[in-house]
């Protein structure tokens, strides 16, 4: 099987189903891949994220459609740090990319080092947690 990595356009087309045009495609791109095929990079998820909230998406909202959306067969991804991270994105009030940080740190034997204190008091919640 040849994997490939999924652009942001891709999944905003299908989330957002604004452009019949671009959504046929994507869909033709996306129906055509077996299980897994589709890599969705975590980068791309934060750009899903801020595109959506620049279009006033409430978190939960953009959260929810993202998440529905990587429930197709077709995409991997990081599944445990994507998900953990959507859900604090959902609940910390902080962006997406933070998010990850966070997740990322206190799941492995590595620090955080920020100057945000939010980011800082929500990895030292999570990371006590564990």
């Amino acid at each position: 099987m040849t994997k490939a990595h999924v652009d942001t356009n891709i999944l905003l087309r299908l989330i957002l189903q604004d452009d019949k045009s671009l959504l046929k495609k994507a869909k033709r791109l996306i129906d055509n891949e077996t299980a897994g095929a589709c890599i969705v990079a975590t980068a791309v998820i934060a750009e899903v994220f801020y595109v959506l909230r620049q279009m006033g998406f409430a978190r939960d909202a953009a959260a929810g459609a993202l998440q529905n959306l990587l429930e197709f067969s077709q995409f991997s991804y990081d599944e445990l740090v994507a998900e953990q991270s959507i859900e604090l994105y959902k609940e910390a009030g902080l962006d997406f990319v933070d998010c990850h940080l966070a997740i990322r740190a206190s799941s492995s034997s590595e620090r955080l080092k920020t100057l945000d204190k939010k980011l800082q008091k929500t990895y030292e919640k999570i990371s006590a947690a564990k």
